[in-house]
């Protein structure tokens, strides 16, 4: 990576370590390790894409001589980052270099924008560390500030913890979007005047009331948050993005901290999230590498944009360096009938980057069948679930001759509200399982009014 001096000794290369943390870059996942930056790493599923940002990040230290607090790496989740930093701690600490992983800045967006936030108080006009707003806080301070508000476009003609949450996500959308309440208002102002008198411009003058009428509350609940010394989810990003485009200086400062840029799961990426980004990259000197699939991109509804990964490179901070692309296609987790299905469904999606993931020779052994049935109803899907793991539970395995336990077994769905029938099934057949990802307690909307009163 391009901006660090080598020593005149030869440093251990990552690919020297030890076992367990050694491992044997493909011919792709070696060009991956080296290319100088910028560089997005296309990645699919399987192909090693954690393993190779981990090791690039090692190589930085290890072998070009980076100094380990000069080194951001980003992704999504807590569990995500906690590995990221496992591995890194594995493998540094195998070449005699542990200390250097607790100084590389391992994280989560959110939490980096956290930090931003408390190492700039007062630049943000708060004169002591916020307080962060839970869910469940959020909707109390909604409802502390309701009496506040009127509503006459927006009809309420739902339950208040709907209204409350239709609300919520609305603000939450727009701290993504880098939208604030004069910007909301704005917009509605703009399709006012567009409004008319036939049946579609009429519609937008009813959007544009709605919309007026969201900004006030959008602002008020602003409002409230600074009066009580508070900061929800969204702030995390949207003020340090606010914070370094007024003061340059800040963005000076956190340029120079972080030399190297490293991200995870870029596909997931929102315009906050990708506009901090920028932020912190020199247009001489762009040191980011970014890892990714776009055909993996399915947060979408909740506020990723797959066209970050599609168009990245295409930033003004790239004038002067040009980002080059590589791709990780050698799958070593799933056999080739599954792969080439998915290759098939994926082909048919328009606006991609073209790739095919190929499978590892040491996957052709055993067997892997697709098969795929249609229900009447979501009653029958789950009776018909139930039955084949009931089933399934009682054979043999042909390769190992003995029965499958439960814990053999998983049953994903597209969204939560299919996993009744199939849990109802499961439950009058008797087999345990665990539910994943359901509706937690305060997500139930009788919670959510009770919430709201009080």
């Amino acid at each position: 990576m391009a901006g660090f001096a080598t020593n005149a000794t030869r440093r251990p290369a990552v690919s020297d370590l030890p076992a367990p943390t050694a491992f044997v870059p493909t011919p792709e996942q070696e060009s991956a390790l080296t290319h100088p930056a910028p560089l997005l790493v296309l990645a699919g599923p399987g192909t090693g894409k954690t393993t190779v940002l981990t090791h690039r990040i090692a190589r930085s230290i290890l072998e070009l001589g980076a100094e380990p607090a000069s080194i951001l790496a980003l992704t999504f989740t807590d569990k995500a980052a906690a590995e990221m930093a496992e591995r890194l701690a594995d493998i540094l600490g195998a070449a005699g270099r542990a200390e250097a992983a607790h100084e590389v800045c391992v994280g989560t967006f959110h939490s980096f924008g956290g930090r931003i936030v408390r190492e700039h108080l007062l630049e943000l006009g708060f004169d002591r560390a916020p307080s962060v707003l839970t869910t469940p806080g959020s909707w109390q301070l909604l409802s502390a500030i309701f009496d506040e508000l009127t509503f006459e476009a927006i009809k309420l003609t739902q339950s208040i913890g709907q209204h409350f949450g239709r609300l919520l996500k609305l603000f939450s959308a727009c701290k993504d979007s880098l939208i604030g309440p004069a910007e909301l208002a704005s917009f509605a102002e703009l399709l006012t005047r567009q409004s008319g008198a036939d049946v579609v411009t009429e519609h937008l003058g009813n959007q544009a009331a709605m919309l007026r009428e969201a900004a006030i509350a959008f602002d008020r609940y602003e409002r409230a948050k600074r009066e009580r010394g508070l900061i929800d989810f969204g702030d995390h990003l949207y003020l340090p993005v606010r914070l370094i485009r007024e003061l340059p200086g800040v963005g000076g400062e956190l340029r120079q901290r972080y030399r190297l840029v490293f991200v995870d799961e870029y596909q997931d990426t929102n315009h906050a999230q990708r506009e901090l980004l920028m932020l912190l990259l020199e247009p001489e000197r762009p040191n980011i590498v970014v890892i990714g699939d776009d055909d993996q991109s399915i947060y979408g509804w909740r506020g990723a944009v797959v066209e970050n990964i599609l168009r990245f490179g295409t930033e003004p901070v790239f004038e002067r360096r040009a980002v080059k692309r590589l791709t990780l296609t050698l799958n070593r987790r799933s056999r080739p009938p599954i792969l080439d299905l998915a290759n098939q469904v994926i082909a048919a999606v328009g606006n991609r980057h073209d790739k095919r993931i190929e499978y590892h020779p040491k996957n052709l052994t055993g067997r892997a069948t697709i098969g795929r049935r249609v229900c009447a109803s979501d009653r029958d899907e789950g009776e018909w679930i139930a039955e084949r793991i009931e089933q399934m539970h009682s054979e043999a395995t042909a390769y190992e001759g003995k029965r499958r336990g439960y814990g053999a077994f998983a049953v994903l769905c597209r969204r939560r509200s299919m996993f009744g029938p199939i849990c109802r099934a499961l439950d009058r057949r008797g087999i345990p399982y665990e539910l994943v990802g359901g509706t937690g307690f305060f997500g139930r909307w009788e919670i959510k009014d009770i919430l709201s009163y009080l």
